[in-house]
Parts: structure tokens; C-alpha cells; sequence
């Protein structure tokens, strides 16, 4: 557990803690930043705080183990590669305050089996969700019923093993 009261979470602060379980993130807590918790291999469980806006490139890049993530209404873009292989998450479940999920952002998440996006995303970066062969259902602004406001959505977001199933460009 991290002290209430704690603001931030430098770049890399916990990257490589091969022994780290689980981590209790404070409401205090306005930012997380790059790779702070990359290849953190036995994390298995993180919820955002309210007041972090942005998960910062690489946040939890390479976290193996991690298989459940809670993403909270005020969060409003997941970065570049911010969950890349992270290949113990099964669904995902994105809230409608985001409104961009940029490149690679949740890349070679391999068993990931369900996918909600919520209505407020309108830009899906390039192979945002790419390698995904275990993937079987997506709802939401990802699904067929994309939203009025979803403006771009880039190469090769969804493919499934070797480009057999191809959403984008």
C-alpha cells in the first residue's frame, strides 16, 4: 500500500519488481508515468485511481500476470503501449470517458476474451488491439454499432493471428 497523499509515480519507479503481487494506488494519486510498473510480471491486479486522467506509455507494459484491470469514468486516454503483453488479461472493459486509445495499447494481450469500449473513445490507434486470438466478443463503440463520435480508427487495429480478421484500414 502507498501512502495516502502521494501525487505521483515517477517514470520506471517499480519496472522489473519481478516480486511485486499487488499494489494498493492511493485516491491522492493524480499521475502515473512512463513504464512505472513495466514487466512487474507478477502483478496481478490494479485499479486506476480516480484522479489519474492519462496511463502513460508502457505503464504496465510486459505485466504478464496481471488479469484484472479497473479502469474508473474520468480517465481519458490509455497511451501507447500502455498494456502491450500483458497476456493474463481475459476483458477489458473501457469507460466511456475515454476518448482516445492510442498505438499498440493493448498489443499482444493474447487471451483477452471480451472487450468493451465505451461510447466516449473516437480514436483507436494503429494495431491498438492487435493479436488478440482469443478475442470472441466486443461491444460497445469497438463493436459493429461504432458512434457518431468515433472519428479514426488506424491500421491494423484488430487483427487475430496473421491478419485473419482485419478492422481499420
Amino acid at each position: 500500500t502507498l501512502p495516502n497523499g502521494l501525487l505521483e509515480i515517477g517514470s520506471a519507479a517499480f519496472s522489473g519488481c519481478s516480486s511485486l503481487t499487488g499494489i494498493k494506488l492511493p485516491s491522492s494519486l493524480v499521475a502515473i508515468y512512463d513504464s512505472a510498473f513495466l514487466n512487474c510480471k507478477a502483478l496481478k491486479s490494479v485499479t486506476i485511481p480516480e484522479n489519474v486522467g492519462v496511463i502513460n506509455p508502457n505503464t504496465f507494459k510486459g505485466c504478464t500476470g496481471l488479469t484484472t484491470v479497473k479502469l474508473h469514468e474520468n480517465l481519458f486516454s490509455i497511451s501507447v503501449s500502455a498494456f502491450e503483453s500483458c497476456t493474463s488479461l481475459t476483458a477489458v472493459s473501457i469507460p466511456g470517458s475515454v476518448k482516445m486509445i492510442e498505438d499498440y495499447a493493448f498489443y499482444c494481450c493474447e487471451n483477452l476474451k471480451t472487450l468493451t469500449i465505451g461510447d466516449g473513445v473516437s480514436a483507436i490507434g494503429n494495431s491498438a488491439f492487435y493479436d488478440m486470438s482469443a478475442l470472441r466478443q466486443i461491444t460497445g463503440a469497438g463493436g459493429v454499432d461504432l458512434n457518431d463520435e468515433t472519428s479514426y480508427i488506424d491500421e491494423k487495429c484488430f487483427v487475430l493471428d496473421n491478419d485473419e480478421y482485419y478492422l481499420g484500414k
